[in-house]
């Protein structure tokens, strides 16, 4: 089984999902993460997994963005031919989302706190 972990930064599948991608190695599950290169890459990389390099912008509203986003996760994920992705924060999960029927994944969306949605009043 192919096993896909999309996450806005590298920093945190490092730091928050090691086990995770533990878990599903010695499960038999080839890993592949999809997220950013930043300082963490290389240690996300030593833990036996494929890294596929996306550019996202966490907090960008620009539909140009946005749709260059959109696409290096396509290419990423059909590139990867995962069974099943697990997504993490909500531009992952939608994106991941829109893009299961058609790259034939099954989709495991996880949301986490409140989100920044809740920190601002109004």
């Amino acid at each position: 089984m192919r096993a896909v972990i999309l996450y806005n930064t590298s920093w945190y599948v490092y730091l928050l999902r090691r086990n995770l991608i533990r878990s599903l190695q010695s499960s038999g599950c080839e890993v592949t993460v999809v997220a950013p290169n930043d300082a963490y890459t290389e240690r996300v990389k030593a833990l036996g997994v494929h890294h596929i390099p996306i550019t996202l912008h966490p907090r960008s509203l620009s539909p140009l963005d946005e749709a260059r986003t959109l696409a290096g996760i396509y290419s990423a994920l059909k590139r990867a031919r995962p069974d099943a992705v697990l997504s993490f924060t909500a531009k992952c999960n939608v994106y991941a989302g829109l893009l299961r029927r058609t790259l034939g994944f099954r989709q495991i969306a996880n949301v986490s706190g409140l989100g920044e949605g809740f920190q601002r009043s109004g």
